[in-house]
């Protein structure tokens, strides 16, 4: 998966002699999550506060790099009118080049491709389009349509039947020492510590069921689920953006400092001016703000920071500013969508200050590593580009469900208070897992 070509080829040759084409296509199944629990290889994706859900089915081409994948994209011949522009998807780990895990296998350390199948569902509406190699047309009715299990009800009940941390309370305390001692040290200044959270449950659990209460409960987050064939589906609600391109415009989030939410009304705006007032939060909020700030500056200018503001999510709430630039002069779009994303991946708010040294640390000290959890992941055409931070994420595997949660140590920090921010932050997503719970 995710193979060039042999010969790659440039852009002014792309768009000489396309290699894909476009046409609309038709598609029977009503329900828009349907696919995730059925089609073989899927991706969804929403950006917060959207109305437009985007999936898309199977491979018509994919690359390591983003930019050789948006000059494919671009060069897409349609062959009708078309109800919107051929997407690309992509993704790439938390470290594409570090030590994976079992639970991992399969999955792509980093890639990025073009659907087969593409489909904008706008509330009851759905445009549909298919992707296809100009020399290999197939049947998209035989692929694309799969048939629903017929011993599997997405809306049936299901219950928790066991739970277990990777890192107990007392392996996690003994981690955020060894932290604060390389911080003390001089060599660190903060590194972002995660658990992973496993549930088991009764019976096989149904991404589309977890995906429709995700999509009610957090409207506010980027909604994201890829299933690979073999390995599982990758699915979360992330509250973070890491990068918006709109021609010329970038746009980036900076998120750090959490309290909980839904306490009550008073409870939770007592919370929120905590937040605020919290000096050790808000240097954990400046550390994304420098950090956004020193890699834009070579790429933009008219750089201008957002007002300090708390977000506020289903079941946390979090100190935010939002950064915009413009950048420095008219560019290639495929090639500055990459290098935004090479230049701003992992940012503080997931891994640390310095980057190496923290991300050094948290593969020495968390027992599992991330995978996809706290990589970035997004959609893509000719003149856009939005990718997002994969946190507030699990991995499901039939039955089990494993979610992923973190939290920023610095000097200041109580391992106890942090452990139990951890658990605040899963909470979103085990109320969707169990709705029940």
């Amino acid at each position: 998966m995710f193979s060039s070509p042999a010969n790659p080829l440039t852009n002014l040759t792309l768009k000489a002699n396309p290699i894909l084409r476009a046409r609309v296509g038709n598609l029977k199944v009503s329900d828009p999550w349907l696919l995730l629990d059925t089609a073989p290889h899927v991706i969804y994706w929403q950006s917060r506060n959207s109305d437009e859900l985007w999936c898309g089915v199977g491979e018509s081409y994919s690359d390591p790099l983003l930019s050789t994948a948006l000059r494919v994209q671009e060069s897409i011949e349609g062959v009708e009118d078309l109800p919107f522009k051929p997407r690309c998807f992509g993704m790439t780990r938390f470290h594409p080049y570090g030590p994976t895990a079992s639970d991992w296998e399969g999955f792509p350390l980093r890639g990025f491709w073009i659907p087969r199948l593409q489909i904008r569902y706008r509330g009851t509406e759905r445009d549909v389009i298919i992707i296809e190699d100009k020399h290999h047309i197939s049947d998209p009715e035989i692929d694309f349509l799969p048939i629903p299990d017929p011993m599997f009800e997405k809306t049936s009940p299901n219950s928790l039947v066991e739970e277990r941390s990777n890192l107990s309370r007392d392996d996690w305390r003994t981690a955020v020492r060894t932290i604060q001692s390389r911080i003390e040290s001089g060599v660190l200044e903060k590194t972002v510590l995660a658990r992973q959270l496993e549930l088991t449950a009764e019976k096989r659990i149904s991404a589309a069921a977890v995906m429709q209460r995700l999509a009610q409960s957090s409207p506010e987050s980027y909604l994201f689920a890829y299933r690979h064939p073999r390995s599982g589906i990758f699915f979360g609600a992330s509250p973070e953006r890491l990068f918006h391109l709109k021609d010329q415009t970038v746009s980036v989030d900076s998120l750090a400092g959490t309290r909980p939410r839904n306490t009550g009304a008073q409870t939770d705006q007592e919370l929120a001016h905590e937040l605020v007032l919290s000096d050790k939060d808000k240097k954990e909020q400046r550390f994304v703000t420098d950090y956004v700030l020193e890699k834009l500056t070579p790429l933009c200018s008219d750089l201008k920071v957002s007002d300090l503001q708390v977000k506020n999510l289903a079941t946390v709430q979090h100190l935010y500013n939002s950064i915009t630039g413009t950048l420095l002069s008219p560019t290639d779009h495929s090639a500055a969508a990459e290098a935004i994303l090479e230049r701003l991946h992992p940012t503080p708010a997931i891994c640390g200050v310095p980057t190496e040294a923290a991300r050094e640390l948290i593969e020495e000290l968390e027992p599992n590593p991330r995978g996809l959890y706290a990589g970035a992941l997004g959609m893509a055409d000719n003149r856009s580009a939005e990718f997002a931070v994969a946190i507030r994420s699990g991995l499901l595997r039939d039955n089990r469900a494993i979610l992923f949660a973190g939290a920023g140590i610095v000097a200041a920090s109580v391992a106890d208070e942090e452990f139990t921010e951890c658990d605040w932050k899963f909470a979103a997503l085990r109320q969707a897992l169990f709705s029940e719970a």
